[in-house]
């Protein structure tokens, strides 16, 4: 069972050695499940570090590749027509592998496109009657689309 979760996410990335860069990010992913026995919510707020291997940023094109670790707060909660309100907290913890490219739109500016793949090393499951109706746990896989800058 694999629940979708849709995540807003800001990030800042500083060189500590040539090519590399430290990076860190804040995030909250929303997600879900509804169907005949009742509805669910997932409120996934977290942190990350990480670290990227990364051509010149300030190419035309650029590419980077690295580990980062996420540290979060799962809050589910659950209601239906047959049992009382359910709700779980739980600190969860992702581990993955990131892989990202850029390409400069116009002056500081640059699209940026990246795949991310990895593992809940403690994750969050929401259960009723035996089943997990909502979760955050084992294999995950990500993929971003966004907009971002480069700050002097």
């Amino acid at each position: 069972m694999g629940t979708a979760i849709f995540e807003g996410r800001i990030a800042g990335e500083k060189r500590i050695a040539r090519p590399l860069w430290a990076r860190v990010g804040a995030g909250i992913g929303l997600g879900g499940a509804s169907d005949a026995a009742g509805d669910v919510r997932l409120v996934l707020p977290s942190i990350a570090l990480g670290l990227r291997a990364r051509s010149d940023p300030r190419a035309t094109f650029a590419i980077g590749v690295g580990p980062t670790v996420d540290v979060g707060v799962a809050f589910a909660s659950g209601s239906s027509s047959t049992a009382r309100t359910l709700s779980k907290e739980a600190v969860t913890v992702r581990a993955s592998l990131d892989a990202d490219g850029r390409a400069r739109l116009r002056g500081p500016l640059y699209a940026v496109v990246a795949v991310s793949g990895g593992v809940m090393v403690r994750g969050a499951e929401l259960r009723a009657d035996d089943r997990v109706v909502v979760g955050a746990s084992g294999l995950a896989l990500g993929v971003l689309a966004g907009v971002g800058a480069i700050l002097p």
